[in-house]
């Protein structure tokens, strides 16, 4: 006789029926939220779960990392950074997600989780966040998976098929 295991995912608190994914003691619902819990975890930044109720949000882990390749595109990356000397970047990239102190903690400490982030701003009620990274170390799109990895995937206007 089978029996069905009732839990709560350690990082986005959805309840999970069949617990799928286990990681030390911790249980989560995929392994999208899997990823994130670790990657905070190794930075010293499991601080994020303390700050709210239910800081995280489900990850989708199955998304293609290739769909951000048009950021490698030099005429796409002109639109979205606002400033570069070829070793310094800055760009304002809006997060639709951004919906808690958790998450204005997290994108905050962007340097913790990547070296090559000098800073990161959140403007809470705008969604949107300033970073300042060494594009000579981290690209564009390189930067944006690492947003989309922890949840706050940028929501980006510009056309992909420009050249």
């Amino acid at each position: 006789m089978s029996t069905k295991v009732s839990s709560i995912c350690q990082h986005c608190q959805t309840k999970i029926e069949d617990i799928k994914v286990l990681y030390s003691d911790y249980i989560f619902c995929c392994h999208g939220c899997e990823s994130v819990f670790k990657l905070l975890n190794e930075n010293s930044l499991c601080e994020y779960y303390e700050i709210a109720e239910n800081p995280g949000i489900q990850i989708n882990k199955s998304a293609n990392k290739s769909k951000f390749a048009y950021l490698d595109n030099e005429a796409v990356q002109s639109k979205l950074i606002n400033f570069t000397d070829g070793k310094v970047a800055q760009a304002v990239l809006e997060i639709p997600q951004i919906h808690c102190n958790s998450c204005l903690w997290l994108l905050e400490r962007l340097y913790k989780l990547n070296s090559s982030i000098i800073q990161s701003e959140v403007h809470f009620e705008k969604k949107e966040v300033f970073i300042k990274f060494e594009i000579d170390k981290l690209s564009l799109r390189g930067l944006v998976e690492l947003l989309s990895e922890i949840g706050y995937e940028p929501y980006i206007q510009v056309d992909a098929q420009e050249d």
